[in-house]
């Protein structure tokens, strides 16, 4: 029996090693990809990018698998979304309600 748990911890193990690996792929591609629509990332957090353009300012910001995307100009955000869309498979999810445990209110004025 014993034989046993500990095959299946080192499945586990090799399991959750291939997660991180899997979160490591994924930031990396996701950088070089947005680098080339002219964002820049964060130098303080790696996670977080910025595009500005005259007046327009979009912040994207990676949490494991998810992009949350902010800024002061809809088309700048729906374009960018687009581009992105077309370089990886991607879901809309809508609006944000929350992030982190953190619920998002807007004023709609």
């Amino acid at each position: 029996m014993a034989k046993y748990i500990r095959i299946l911890l080192a499945i586990a193990a090799w399991s959750i090693y291939g997660l991180k690996q899997a979160s490591r792929s994924w930031n990396t591609r996701f950088d070089e990809v947005i680098r080339g629509y002219d964002i820049i990332k964060n130098d303080y957090n790696p996670c977080i990018y910025k595009k500005i353009s005259g007046s327009s300012v979009a912040y994207f910001v990676l949490y494991v698998d998810d992009i949350l995307h902010i800024g002061n100009d809809v088309k700048m955000l729906d374009d960018i979304k687009a581009w992105l869309s077309i370089q990886f498979f991607m879901k809309d999810m809508g609006e944000a309600s929350y992030i982190l445990g953190i619920k998002i209110y807007r004023d709609g004025s």
